[in-house]
């Protein structure tokens, strides 16, 4: 049954509508900026982790949180497979001008979320060690990622909803306020990560719990946007039933880029297992290698991330003008994201060959591991456009 729209949310509806009407290059700076900026926030947060546990647990410290990147990308690709492909349903709904159903997706979307956290908080519990083994954990490094993976495992239910509640923000057409979650989450991991494994000295668990804590912050900042009275996109209470129909069409949507996550998974998973092998029988040794192969990850997400900014901020325009049928404003959304992709591909591609030993620096990575590391940087960002 509709209901009787109020000032605040005509408003509203006026921010959503303009992704089908305004220039596309515009929409795409406007959306995509804020996207940008928020995900280079967070990556940054992932370099100043990866310092904070140099400097107090050391090599073996850096080599747990290669060894957990694994897990935590398939958090990711359970979180994209709803928040993405819901995110991209409502906006197709939108562009219909179908708000009831857009309201239906975003509802159905915040339970798959919370139920999905529920069976992976499970599932890693039952079977966090087999996991971290077979990511490239040795007896030596497999304490300080369970300890890490423990605590992060208990939080996911609260990433879940941060993370893939979030793009619907964005979507509702506040591209600012979806920045704003994002900012504040990072700020807190980055203040409680530096009191609970510096100041604190909690190590790994130390650092599991800043980034839980974040995310709950980050979660609650998001909810208040569909909670509050007058949101352009509130959370009803009606739309919170299941239906089956709208759950699989969701999932459907987001299977490509959560099948994409779920291949990076795997490849980490194949890459720790194959850094292990080699680097046993190598003087680098197994727990350099895997420590190495952090410093990459870490550089690597800056120009991954930019790159999600831009498709994160493209997409409700695509998917509005797709359902409004207006096929030459998705194809100009497209082209322009791709465009930005590669430029910050070239852009990171020429910063890694001109100071390799000033970036490897920064992660504490000295003496018989800097050639290492500057050979290995080099060599992984040669095809980032």
């Amino acid at each position: 049954v509709p209901v009787a729209r109020t000032d605040q949310q005509r408003a509203g509806d006026a921010k959503i509508d303009r992704m089908g009407t305004a220039s596309t290059l515009k929409l795409l700076l406007e959306f995509s900026i804020p996207a940008v900026f928020g995900v280079l926030v967070q990556t940054l947060y992932n370099v100043i982790d990866a310092v904070y546990v140099g400097a107090a647990v050391g090599e073996n410290g850096l080599a747990a949180t290669t060894v957990a990147n694994p897990a935590m990308t398939f958090m990711v690709a359970v979180a994209m497979l709803v928040g993405v492909g819901g995110n991209a349903l409502a906006a197709i709904k939108l562009g219909e001008r179908r708000r009831d159903m857009a309201e239906r997706v975003l509802g159905n979307s915040f339970v798959l979320l919370v139920g999905a956290g529920v069976i992976a908080w499970i599932v890693g519990l039952v079977a966090l060690d087999p996991i971290l083994r077979a990511s490239g954990a040795d007896d030596a490094v497999l304490p300080h990622a369970r300890a890490f993976m423990t605590v992060i495992i208990a939080g996911c239910p609260l990433q879940f909803v941060a993370f893939g509640m979030n793009n619907f923000i964005r979507t509702a057409g506040h591209p600012n306020r979806a920045l704003g979650s994002m900012l504040v989450g990072t700020g807190a991991n980055i203040v409680l990560g530096y009191l609970f494994i510096i100041v604190l000295g909690g190590g790994m668990m130390g650092a599991g719990l800043a980034t839980v804590c974040s995310w709950a912050l980050s979660a609650a900042f998001v909810m208040q946007f569909f909670l509050k009275k007058g949101s352009p996109m509130p959370l009803r209470r009606e739309a919170l039933g299941i239906k089956w129909r709208v759950a699989l069409r969701i999932c459907a949507l987001g299977v490509a880029p959560s099948v994409m996550e779920l291949g990076f998974a795997v490849s980490n998973m194949i890459m720790n297992n194959l850094l292990l092998s080699y680097g046993a029988s190598d003087p680098l040794g197994s727990d350099g290698a895997l420590a190495v192969m952090r410093v990459l990850s870490a550089v690597g997400m800056f120009t991954i991330m930019p790159s999600m900014g831009i498709a994160m901020g493209a997409q409700p325009i695509i998917g509005y003008n797709y359902g409004a049928r207006s096929w030459q404003r998705v194809l100009d959304a497209l082209k322009w994201a791709s465009v930005a992709g590669v430029a910050i591909g070239a852009f990171f591609l020429v910063l890694s060959h001109a100071i390799p030993v000033q970036i490897v620096a920064l992660f504490g990575v000295t003496g018989d591991l800097e050639a290492f590391a500057v050979q290995s940087l080099q060599i992984y960002t040669i095809m980032y456009p």
